[in-house]
C-alpha cells in the first residue's frame, strides 16, 4: 500500500517533468527463489551470471561493497525496508534508455544499484537488452522467474518494448550533448 501510494504520487507530479509512467507499479512473480548464475540466457558478459566472491549480488563493484561494508550501521534501516518482502518486486524487468551523451549510463547505474540492493543475488544486468521473458525472467513457471534484469540500451530492440517491466529514460537538452564530447 505504501509503495503503490509513492508511485500514483510519482506518476501524479510527472506529466509535468517529461516522465513517461505506466498505469499501475510492477507486480512480483511468484515462484521459487533464483540467482543470477541460473539465468542462462542472458549474455555471458553481464554481471550476476558468476557467483560472487563477496557474497552478495555479483551486480555491485568493489567500492559499492567497500560502503556498504562501512556504512552498515546507517544504511541498516533502510536496506530492511528495501528487501522487505513485497517492497521489491522479484522478477522485475528493468531498461535504461537513452541517446548518447544524455546521462543514460548514470541512470542505468543508479538503476542497477538499486536493484542490487533489493533483488541481491537474484540480479543480472548489462549492456543491450534482451527480451527477458527469452531469458525466463518474469514469467511464471520458469527457474528464473523471480530473477531480476536491469539493463542499458541506446535503441530499443525487438522484443524488450512490450515484455520489460519498466523502461527509464534519461534525456537532455541536444546542445549541452553535443558540447559534452570531445572533438
Amino acid at each position: 500500500p505504501a509503495a503503490e501510494a509513492a508511485f500514483a504520487a510519482a506518476a501524479a507530479a510527472a506529466p509535468d517533468s517529461g516522465v513517461v509512467t505506466v498505469s499501475e507499479p510492477p507486480t512480483e512473480v511468484k515462484g521459487k527463489d533464483c540467482e543470477g548464475s541460473m539465468v542462462h540466457a542472458a549474455p555471458k558478459d553481464w554481471c550476476g551470471k558468476k557467483k560472487s566472491d563477496h557474497g552478495g549480488s555479483a551486480c555491485l563493484s568493489h567500492y559499492e561493497v567497500e560502503y556498504l561494508e562501512e556504512h552498515s550501521a546507517e544504511l541498516q534501516a533502510g536496506l530492511a525496508a528495501l528487501r522487505k518482502p513485497g517492497c521489491f518486486p522479484h522478477g522485475l524487468s528493468v531498461a535504461t534508455m537513452g541517446y548518447f551523451r544524455t546521462g543514460s549510463t548514470l541512470l542505468y547505474n543508479v538503476a542497477r544499484l538499486w536493484a542490487a540492493l533489493g533483488a541481491g543475488k537474484a540480479l543480472v544486468s548489462g549492456f543491450q537488452c534482451k527480451d527477458p521473458t527469452m531469458m525466463g525472467i518474469g514469467v511464471e513457471g520458469s527457474s528464473t522467474a523471480r530473477c531480476s534484469v536491469v539493463c542499458k540500451d541506446h535503441e530499443i530492440r525487438s522484443g524488450v518494448p512490450g515484455r520489460i517491466s519498466v523502461m527509464l529514460m534519461s534525456r537532455r537538452d541536444p546542445y549541452e550533448s553535443v558540447c559534452s564530447r570531445k572533438l
